[in-house]
């Protein structure tokens, strides 16, 4: 979740005024992992400042983990979305973000003001070698920030953080009835792979799920 490793870029976006998502460069580990830094992404900053929202685009640090975890808590509490209907324990969830920023998996959070609203992150497929290019992403957004563009930006953002750091297929699975995520995820190149039927149960009703992935051209 933080050390001095993790990436430097923000995308700030605010009425009147573009911030900027600092360039930045990769540097290849012995291990094969790299240092991901975002890249300037400005048509997509303009998009939403027109709107007049005002939010920051982040690299996830140390600080910014209680506030990762309530954002995660008030997403899985909705029962619609998220493979769990809770967030983990903090020191789990403290694990998982320190994790990350140690392996450079991509991991971003929407800031408003100070207080986390959203995340993003691809976690790199480290189960066998041979599906090491791949990740897993996930993404969640607190209700009163959907629908505003914020969730595509926050995509595009952690999609080209993970294809700088190496990796060129992102897998994600998503619920039946979300057809506004699935939307979102076909416009930004994401395919159909499978139907897991019945794959999920909440409150003894039984959702499919779908399997989708992005394969870098």
């Amino acid at each position: 979740m933080a050390n001095d490793s993790r990436p430097s870029g923000r995308t700030t976006i605010s009425r009147g005024r573009i911030g900027h998502l600092s360039a930045g460069l990769l540097r290849r580990t012995r291990n094969d992992g790299l240092d991901c830094h975002a890249k300037r992404c400005s048509d997509r900053r303009t998009a939403i400042a027109k709107r007049g929202m005002t939010f920051t685009i982040i690299p996830i640090a140390e600080n910014h983990i209680p506030g990762f975890h309530a954002a995660v808590d008030a997403v899985a509490h909705e029962r619609k979305f998220l493979a769990f209907l809770e967030a983990p324990p903090l020191d789990q969830t403290t694990k998982f973000v320190l994790d990350n920023i140690a392996l450079k998996n991509p991991q971003f959070v929407v800031l408003s003001g100070s207080g986390v609203v959203g995340w993003c992150d691809v976690i790199r497929n480290t189960s066998r070698r041979v599906y090491s290019h791949r990740g897993t992403l996930g993404i969640g957004l607190l209700p009163e920030y959907r629908g505003r563009g914020i969730g595509r930006l926050l995509m595009r953002t952690t999609i080209d953080a993970a294809w700088q750091c190496g990796m060129t297929r992102i897998d994600l699975t998503v619920r039946g009835h979300n057809a506004n995520a699935i939307g979102l995820y076909k416009s930004l190149g994401f395919e159909m792979e499978g139907r897991q039927r019945n794959a999920v149960r909440v409150d003894g009703q039984y959702e499919d799920v779908f399997a989708m992935a992005l394969v870098k051209k």
